[in-house]
């Protein structure tokens, strides 16, 4: 059966897209997430660049979905503590004063405000760009074990921990796969229309992070794009390393998103839905060796997470490989 072509709906897609394409970026299809540490609020500011893409569905119809050169949401922060003249902390003994939690315990607590915490034994499961660098503003993804069953067994196990560009000189050593003890503030970053559960540091919210080991994470397989949804990233799961398989997409250029689809089925879907593969957290935040045209990948792995373009969205829902590897096609 061949699947209608709701060209109205794709044309006020593509208006909405080229509207925040002209509103979001400055005009290039560079890729970057810049901060700068105001003494007052922390503000951090993210340039993106958006685009569309029309993509043949499989089940006859076209689909049009989202490519969106960008990384995760880049929150600022409030004041916090840490006086100009303070040692940085190094992360090699846990300071005084501020309580062990554990990731789940984090989110049960779901601070309203910035609250120092210590986690200890923490697994890198993603970092931007594939690593830290100084001066510019980094992510990096953190799981408290390295395999669950399901996403609910994993639920609230995850956590994403946002450092500024002029902090990100402190976690330039920081890989997939280390097992870290970290200093960070935590809190639901709920300004704009921002609503995550988060480690954040910055030049007055304080924090390190040291490696103590390595394991690499495992992928939850079984798991399905219908899952990835913005209430299950903000309140039900959080940020885990996901697999899903059997899924198509179409590539644009090497630094942008790009929309997916479950193989075989035609999906309409509109820009809040599509389900993404982003390239932020590959090496230099492009994807290499993909094809032109249409790709049904065996499978995909990556962390979940979420882009918000400041300052009010919408919320684009991202899948972040680590390396090329994670990508079979």
């Amino acid at each position: 059966m061949t699947a209608p072509n709701s060209m109205p709906s794709r044309l006020r897609l593509r208006a909405l897209l080229g509207a925040l394409a002209a509103g979001l970026a400055a005009g290039g299809a560079l890729v970057a997430a810049c901060s700068s540490d105001s003494s007052s609020t922390g503000t951090t500011t993210t340039t993106t660049t958006t685009s569309s893409t029309t993509q043949t569905g499989g089940a006859g119809g076209t689909t049009t979905s989202s490519t969106t050169t960008s990384g995760g949401s880049a929150p600022g922060g409030a004041g916090g503590t840490g006086g100009a003249g303070a040692a940085w902390p190094t992360c090699d003994a846990q300071p005084g004063g501020v309580a062990t939690l554990t990731i789940p315990e984090i989110w049960q607590a779901d601070p309203a405000t910035p609250t120092e915490v210590w986690v200890n034994d923490a697994i890198v499961t993603a970092v931007s760009r594939d690593g830290c660098v100084a001066g510019q503003a980094c992510q990096i993804f953190l799981q408290a074990d390295s395999s669950y069953a399901s996403l609910a067994a994993g639920a609230h196990h995850g956590i994403k921990l946002f450092v500024s560009g002029p902090t990100a000189q402190y976690f330039t050593g920081v890989g997939v796969d280390d097992v870290v003890d970290v200093l960070a503030h935590a809190w639901r970053y709920n300004l704009d229309t921002q609503n995550e559960l988060l480690l954040q540091v910055n030049s007055q919210l304080r924090g390190c992070a040291k490696t103590v080991g390595n394991l690499p994470a495992q992928p939850i397989t079984g798991v399905t794009l219908a899952d990835l949804t913005v209430q299950a990233y903000e309140q039900d799961v959080g940020p885990l390393l996901i697999q899903v398989d059997t899924v198509s997409g179409t590539p644009g250029l090497p630094l942008e998103t790009f929309g997916l689809w479950e193989t075989g089925q035609f999906s309409d879907a509109g820009i809040s839905e599509v389900v993404s593969l982003s390239p932020f957290f590959l090496p230099n935040a492009v994807f290499t060796g993909l094809g032109g045209g249409q790709i049904a990948f065996v499978s995909v792995t990556g962390v979940f997470g979420l882009f918000v373009p400041p300052p009010s969205g919408p919320k684009f829902k991202e899948i972040y490989p680590r390396s090329m590897a994670d990508v079979v096609q």
